[in-house]
């Protein structure tokens, strides 16, 4: 059954404690599956409260941190401090040098542009590293809710440019809300309009809300397990294996 998700909901959304049962609610009434919510400091009892919760919404819910560096040796110690913290961290590329770094950072899991300018940055060379570090970019639509008249054409059409880049490099493309309040949330076809507008092949709009987070999410849990060493490579408790080869004999 394909599940939907929106990568990208800020923990803000649940102003108040007492409204989380009522989120939750209308997340899973808008049809999604899997929501990444972004933390800060001072979120994580939060987070653990949402997470309680999320099962009786029928809610799959993961930690996500986005990073905005001040150069790239503060990214790489960042990288080092949370990245085992974390479900999904994206950064956001206002500077050339970060998105460069970000971009061939098996590390980074997307590059978020959150400005007409920041788009700029992901050039065909910032596509090649995203390419050869499996790094996916981000369509968000509160980019786009956040500017008008003329700055939202140029987004429009820079946000094409980057799209059109990425599919030409094999480089993941998601789409999300970016959502901070209840009213910014919108359903996972409303966010796959954003992919017609942006020009994505009909049969890939799709997969930007639904498959392609999915099997983001999907890798990161297996890489954040115990038994995980590298990719292709996993520690097997031996007793277990054995006892499942004798259980299939058996049977």
């Amino acid at each position: 059954m394909k599940k939907y998700v929106d990568m990208y909901v800020s923990s803000s959304i649940f102003h108040s404690e007492n409204q989380i049962d009522k989120i939750l609610h209308i997340i899973s009434e808008l049809g999604y599956a899997i929501i990444c919510i972004s933390l800060n400091k001072d979120s994580s009892d939060l987070f653990e409260k949402i997470k309680r919760k999320s099962g009786d919404f029928g809610l799959e819910i993961y930690r996500r941190m986005d990073l905005l560096p001040k150069n790239v040796q503060e990214l790489k110690a960042k990288l080092r401090q949370i990245r085992r913290k974390f479900e999904i961290i994206s950064v956001r590329c206002i500077d050339k040098k970060i998105c460069v770094a970000a971009a061939r950072d098996r590390r980074v899991d997307i590059l978020n542009f959150p400005t007409l300018e920041s788009l700029k940055n992901f050039t065909e060379s910032t596509a090649n590293l995203a390419a050869e570090g499996d790094t996916a970019i981000e369509i968000c639509l509160k980019t786009f809710l956040n500017v008008r008249g003329i700055r939202r054409a140029r987004l429009i059409t820079e946000s094409r440019k980057a799209a059109k880049i990425a599919l030409k490099k094999g480089i993941k493309i998601v789409i999300d809300s970016g959502a901070e309040n209840i009213f910014e949330m919108r359903g996972p076809q409303e966010l796959c309009s954003l992919g017609y507008l942006l020009d994505l092949p009909e049969e890939y709009i799709d997969l930007t809300v639904s498959e392609i987070p999915f099997n983001i999410i999907k890798t990161n849990l297996s890489k954040l397990s115990a038994n995980f060493v590298l990719p292709g490579v996993e520690i097997v408790d031996v007793e277990e294996k054995n006892w499942s080869k004798k259980r299939e004999t058996d049977t």
